[in-house]
């Protein structure tokens, strides 16, 4: 399936449809949607359920990934993964 970008009718962003986050992407794919980010500014991906690990391997396609320094903020099972909510309460599990 080919790559898809419907602009937003916002200032900026696309959302992008024919990518499947839950598969590593292949270089062509990568090139793809580095220029598309350049050109948009933000891509959405609807409808994408992964898990932490798959989150981690398609980030990693990207380049190096930097953790954050307060361990609190981290998943647990995937410190990667930098959580971000505004409630109090405990933080979300995968």
């Amino acid at each position: 399936m080919a790559i898809r970008y419907q602009p937003c009718q916002a200032v900026l962003g696309a959302e992008v449809d024919g990518v499947d986050l839950r598969q590593v992407p292949d270089e062509a794919t990568i090139d793809g949607l580095e220029e598309a980010l350049e050109q948009y500014g933000v891509l959405i991906f609807h409808a994408q359920h992964l898990t932490p690990a798959e989150h981690v391997a398609w980030s990693h396609a990207f380049g190096p990934l930097v953790m954050t320094q307060g361990t609190e903020t981290r998943l647990p099972h995937s410190p990667e993964i930098f959580v971000v909510g505004n409630t109090i309460d405990p933080p979300v599990t995968f």
